[in-house]
Parts: structure tokens; C-alpha cells; sequence
């Protein structure tokens, strides 16, 4: 399948070096990623992996993906869209694998919802530099469409995602699966990056734990009153993710240690959103946000 993957940091790093074992793929990146992957590959774990051909402009691409996989930042869904809107065809399907919540409808609004695949991914990947990551955590990529219709374009995607030993399985509700994997980043990643800390560190027994449950317990809350029936505890299901990914550092960690600006109006800052249209307090999630833009205005991000 020829591949164009967006965004060239952790997740899109990791998936590009996988991919490209049996597929064409491009990667389209910052200057650092593409000087370092056209010229030593991807490396994961500090082996060599692949060679995927990696973009710093999209006008070098001669050809029309069938797939693209956004592995952008949330607050750069909209730009990404507007970058590739030439290359995307009839038969192109789009895939995002981002965290938050809102960006299959910003694809859709550009594209038609209908070419859009929702995915969530429970890998936890760490970046190194450009072209290195490291796999700490391995877990379950979940796709979909947003109708909830299993289409062969579906299942395709599906099967070239796990031939590349990337375990995924189809859903008939992504959207569900959406909301049940952002109260999950809402408890581990603003919690990581105030504390600087890895994954398992949360589960301390104190107060961070204590916090890590409030947070969750709030967020499903939201969800409830939105009418989210989600598909089990989020609690238990984001303990579960921590003790997978204990030795991995959060994307959100990751960003403000890279100097980057974090996605939290996109995944705490949703459900601050959602609540005050709903009435529904969230005190907690309110705290988290203004703690994390306090940190990114201190670091000038």
C-alpha cells in the first residue's frame, strides 16, 4: 500500500520504520527528520528498522497516497489537512491516530467524514531524536469509521497495520473508543508533565494516584452526561495502560521537555468545554489546564 504518514515524532516515527517493511511509504516532516531518516533510516529501540522516504515538502510527492495516517498534534490537524489536500484522491482513505478529541471531524469538515478512519493506539512510544524512538509499552490499536461500518477499505487498513506487527483490531464505535482513550490521556498526561515523571510513577499510592482516579472519575462523568456509553471502567482500563507503559514518558511530557506546545485544550480542555455546555462541574480538569498553560508560558512555548 503506498502510505504518506504526517508528522514525524514519536507515533509517526515508530509507524513509518514498521510500515515501510512492507509497504511504500513517505513521512513528511520538520528538516531535522527528513535529513536524518533519508540518511540513516528509522531506528527503533536502537536497531535499524527501514527506510521509509521522508518529505519536508509535499510538492516532492509524485504520487497519490491510497492511505494517510495523521500523526500530527491535535493543533495542527487543520494546517496538515490544508498541506495535503492536492494529493488526496477518491480511493485515499485517512487515518488519524492523534490524541484528543475532535480531530475526525476536522479531517471530515475538509475531506468528507466518510474517507475518515478513527483510531486510537495504546504503544507507548518514546522519542529519541530525529529518526530514534524507543518502544516501551506494547498494547491495542483500535480503528474505525464513524459510521460504524466495516467496509474492505476498512479491513485493509486493518491488515496492513498488523502485518506490520502493529496488533489492531476493527470497532463499530471509535467514537466511544475516542472518549475512552482521552479520559485515559486526561489522567497520564498532565500529571506526568507537572510531575516530570514516567508513566508508572503515577501508581504511587498516594497522592498521585489519588489524583490519576479523581481525574478519571471526572471525565466520565462528562462522557455519561454527553451520552458516551463507554465500554468499560475508565479507571481500571488507565491503571491497566500505566502498568504497560510504567517505563515510557508521556507525549505530553515529551513535548514540553522538547519545548513544544502541549495538546491539553484537546484533551482536558475538551472536557472543561463539554462540561459547561452540559453543567457539569469539573473543577479538576480546570486545574490541570491552567497548570499546563502556566508551564508553557513559562517556557515561552
Amino acid at each position: 500500500m503506498k502510505i504518506l504518514i504526517i508528522g514525524a515524532g514519536a507515533i509517526g516515527t515508530w509507524l513509518a520504520g514498521l510500515l515501510s517493511l512492507k509497504n511504500r511509504v513517505w513521512i513528511l516532516g520538520r528538516k531535522q527528520s527528513f535529513v536524518a531518516i533519508n540518511r540513516d533510516g528509522v531506528e527503533i529501540n536502537g536497531e535499524f528498522i527501514s527506510k521509509p522516504k521522508a518529505l519536508v515538502d509535499i510538492r516532492k510527492l509524485n504520487e497519490d497516497p491510497e492511505l494517510v495516517i495523521f500523526a500530527v498534534k491535535a493543533y495542527d490537524t487543520k494546517r496538515a489537512s490544508n498541506v495535503i489536500a492536492s494529493h488526496i484522491c477518491n480511493s485515499t482513505s485517512l487515518l488519524t491516530l492523534q490524541n484528543g478529541l475532535g480531530n475526525e471531524e476536522s479531517i471530515g469538515e475538509k475531506f468528507g467524514i466518510s474517507k475518515v478512519i478513527g483510531g486510537t493506539t495504546t504503544y507507548g512510544i518514546t522519542y529519541e531524536a530525529p529518526g530514534r524512538v524507543i518502544h516501551r509499552g506494547y498494547g491495542l490499536t483500535l480503528v474505525g469509521r464513524m459510521d460504524g461500518k466495516i467496509t474492505s477499505k476498512l479491513k485493509e487498513v486493518s491488515s496492513v497495520l498488523n502485518r506490520a506487527g502493529i496488533k489492531t483490531k476493527i470497532t463499530t464505535n471509535i467514537r466511544r473508543e475516542k472518549w475512552l482513550k482521552a479520559i485515559v490521556n486526561a489522567a497520564i498526561n498532565p500529571l506526568t508533565a507537572l510531575n516530570g515523571c514516567k508513566n508508572g510513577d503515577l501508581l504511587d499510592g498516594g497522592s498521585l494516584e489519588n489524583l490519576l482516579e479523581s481525574t478519571c472519575i471526572e471525565c466520565k462523568g462528562v462522557a455519561n452526561a454527553y451520552g458516551i456509553e463507554l465500554s468499560r471502567d475508565p479507571l481500571e482500563l488507565t491503571k491497566e495502560i500505566v502498568r504497560g507503559t510504567a517505563r515510557n514518558y508521556s507525549s505530553m511530557l515529551q513535548s514540553i521537555r522538547a519545548g513544544k506546545r502541549t495538546e491539553i485544550d484537546f484533551i482536558n480542555g475538551h472536557f472543561v468545554r463539554v462540561g459547561k455546555e452540559l453543567g457539569v462541574s469539573t473543577p479538576i480538569n480546570e486545574e490541570l489546564v491552567v497548570k499546563i498553560k502556566g508551564m508553557e508560558q513559562r517556557l515561552k512555548l
